[in-house]
């Protein structure tokens, strides 16, 4: 795997349909500013122009073709089989193409290491829409596909949505390589609402947290606001800003990654009049919910904190979700699961390391991440001051989730048998999205279609009304 791409990888597993490698060479040499805005606009003209064309290949299935365009080492990583097995997973049921609704004029992304533009286009089909981004090198070849699924029939169709019951904002947060775009999805009416921000789990995340093909942020905030709760949703800085945390940085920590943005979006929803500013709440998924008791902790008027699937020991999770899968894979050949078996020994050992608090045995990276980063997490117990907080607390875990387990769970409880406001909730068929799943526990779910569960948004709601 390579380590550039880890991020801290927990949620983060091969999948298919987000492929999105950022390879890019040559920085551009500084130019004047007239001249660089006349060469910027001609450019986008004809990126867009190369994007039709793309979409126009795909939706003819020349496959070939469009691989054709594919820079070398996006050949490697997405061949003209995945490719078509990628759209043929992602038009499923959509219907026949009807046209495309929108192309957003491609923007150029310079940093010191990269060179790139990306164009985003809406396709309509008979059932549902796709949005396909397309990212291009300084080469003017693919680079990198990333098909993302938008308001389809089906979000339509979910009885725990109406689309009239809220409108929807589109916000920024931060600032500098902190800039962050998100959504705000507000009630009608006049408010003081109550409202929900969402920490998304490890790795680079969209505001909708997509894994595979599923949006679990888009349908818990939906959910909410049709429910009369304010929802901000926003990208991760490590998505919007790849050049900027990849390779990790060697002084990264959780600040970086989650807590800047997170002080931004209190701020910003403590200046809209239609929130009820002493309603805030925080939910944290995955690794979002380690980190949303420093969050409170640094803000005190926070009123509630909900964690899903959240982990205690991230590393160890880690160790055991290795352990799980390799005990799941069918192995071509002995030697093949040998060095997945060592792997999980290694990282096992690593764990060790970093336990024993000596510095002088610590490797410098674990998972491809700087140690320090590792250090920072396990200083902070989220367990432990989340008992400390005054705030109201919810736990809800999925049993078919096998990347943070009952065992997490049962530990929450444990940590916070003391805490006269903590309330648990656990879903035996629900897995780590929250989602209800058939057949055999892995990765491959989070590539079926689904959505998160109608019992969990009403528990949410239910929830965030009773403490508002």
């Amino acid at each position: 795997m390579d380590k550039n791409k880890i991020f801290p990888w927990f949620v983060c597993t091969a999948l298919l349909l987000s492929i999105y490698f950022l390879g890019f060479a040559n920085p551009l040499q500084p130019q004047s500013l007239t001249l660089r805005q006349k060469e910027t606009k001609q450019k986008s003209s004809y990126i867009t122009n190369l994007a039709e064309k793309t979409i126009k290949l795909l939706v003819s299935k020349q496959f070939s073709r469009v691989a054709a365009d594919f820079t070398p080492d996006e050949k490697k990583i997405l061949t003209v089989k995945r490719l078509n097995e990628a759209w043929a997973l992602m038009t499923s049921g959509s219907g026949p193409f009807i046209k495309i609704t929108h192309i957003v004029t491609a923007k150029e992304i310079i940093t010191k290491k990269f060179e790139y533009s990306i164009t985003t286009v809406t396709c309509q089909f008979k059932n549902s829409y796709l949005q396909i981004q397309i990212a291009f090198n300084h080469e003017n070849k693919i680079s990198g596909l990333h098909f993302i699924p938008v308001f389809s029939s089906g979000y339509r169709s979910l009885s725990y949505v109406n689309l009239h019951l809220f409108r929807e904002k589109k916000v920024i947060l931060g600032k500098g390589k902190y800039k962050v775009h998100g959504t705000l999805s507000l009630p009608n009416g006049k408010g003081r609402f109550p409202a929900v921000i969402l920490i998304s789990g490890s790795g680079p995340m969209d505001q909708d947290e997509t894994i595979g093909i599923n949006k679990p942020f888009l349908n818990i905030a939906y959910g909410l606001a049709s429910r009369g709760i304010a929802v901000l949703r926003y990208d991760k800085p490590t998505e919007e800003h790849p050049g900027d945390f990849s390779p990790v940085p060697a002084d990264m920590t959780v600040k970086q990654e989650y807590m800047i943005d997170a002080e931004a979006a209190i701020s910003y929803l403590k200046s809209i009049k239609q929130i009820a500013q002493n309603k805030i709440f925080l939910l944290g998924h995955s690794e979002g919910g380690m980190v949303i008791p420093r969050i409170a902790k640094h803000n005190p008027q926070i009123a509630g904190l909900i964690f899903m699937a959240a982990p205690i020991h991230i590393l160890q999770d880690t160790a055991q979700q290795e352990s799980y899968m390799i005990s799941q894979t069918h192995y071509k050949t002995k030697i093949a699961k040998e060095m997945a078996l060592l792997q999980v020994r290694t990282l096992k050992t690593e764990i060790k390391e970093l336990d024993s608090g000596n510095a002088n045995i610590m490797p410098p990276e674990i998972l491809g991440v700087p140690v320090g980063y590792w250090l920072d997490l396990r200083q902070h117990n989220p367990a432990k001051i989340t008992v400390t907080l005054k705030q109201p607390v919810l736990v809800l875990q999925g049993g078919k989730d096998y990347q943070v387990t009952s065992a997490d769970f049962n530990l929450w409880e444990k940590e916070l048998r003391s805490k006269k406001n903590a309330e648990f909730k656990f879903y035996p068929n629900l897995d780590h999205l929250f989602m209800k799943i058939s057949g055999k526990i892995g990765p491959s779910n989070y590539n079926r279609p689904g959505h998160v569960a109608k019992a969990v948004i009403q528990e949410l709601a239910n929830w965030v009304k009773t403490h508002s």
